[in-house]
């Protein structure tokens, strides 16, 4: 029974490393995308500026394809990086559901512990 009790207590503390490394990883990766985020929205704006430029200026139709062909890109970009940010939040809400289940089986074990005492 100890060992059983010590194996998870050491696999408890390994998936607790693991879960605060996941969520530290997710944390960096939110916030590069978040960033990521920001700048493409800049270039998308700063894009659709030059291509409103373009036209009132009667520049080149290849100018002006090429312009939305770009606007087209980041768009379709700035959608995964929503994708991945959603996805970065359902895996930060598994590594919270990972702690509440570590935080009952520390329960669960603390009550064992004590009902061994008292037996």
């Amino acid at each position: 029974m100890k060992k059983n009790i010590i194996k998870l207590t050491a696999q408890m503390r390994e998936m607790e490393t693991q879960s605060q490394e996941q969520m530290d990883h997710f944390q960096e990766k939110l916030e590069d995308l978040v960033t990521e985020k920001q700048q493409l929205l800049d270039r998308i704006a700063e894009l659709e500026e030059r291509e409103k430029n373009a036209e009132a200026q009667e520049n080149s139709a290849k100018e002006v394809e090429d312009l939305k062909l770009e606007n087209i890109f980041l768009v379709e970009r700035t959608k995964e990086v929503d994708e991945l940010k959603s996805a970065v939040a359902k895996l930060a809400a598994e590594v919270k559901e990972n702690e509440s289940f570590k935080q009952k089986y520390k329960e669960l074990r603390d009550v064992e512990s004590v009902s061994m005492w008292i037996c």
